[in-house]
């Protein structure tokens, strides 16, 4: 059972996909401080007179420092959503494992009795061949 549990954690494609989604989601939580791109815009032309005007322009949005703690926190609590996922996951297969494990070993005792049951009526068949072959029954 151990051994089959072992193989079923190693090769399966499940966990190795949840491995890899906290992995992501760990790696993401270093990166949660993201500041917008800034922004250059230019114009030329008759803007506000009969001359030709030039503008330029410099933007870049910054929210609350509020904002990006919330972030941070929401991406560690992704991150340990990823680990109890790997867990959780890990659970499911062993829980499948262990019970096709006992689902097996269950038919494999019944086909032993069946076995028996059958060697046991075989052998009185054949009694009873007997019996019928020696004339003491009809």
């Amino acid at each position: 059972l151990n051994a089959a549990i072992d193989t079923a954690l190693k090769n399966n494609l499940l966990i190795k996909n949840e491995v890899l989604n906290a992995e992501y989601e760990n790696k993401l939580k270093a990166t949660t401080f993201d500041v917008s791109q800034t922004s250059i815009s230019g114009e030329y032309g008759q803007i506000n007179s009969a001359y030709y005007d030039s503008r330029f322009g410099i933007s870049q949005q910054i929210s609350f420092p509020t904002v990006y703690r919330k972030k941070k926190q929401l991406q560690n609590q992704k991150s340990d959503i990823g680990l109890v996922g790997v867990t959780l996951k890990e659970n499911e297969i062993k829980a499948e494992v262990r019970k096709t494990f006992f689902k097996l070993l269950f038919l494999k005792e019944k086909q032993e009795l069946l076995e028996q049951t059958d060697s046991i009526y075989r052998l009185f068949a054949e009694k009873s061949k007997l019996r019928l072959e020696k004339g003491e029954s009809n």
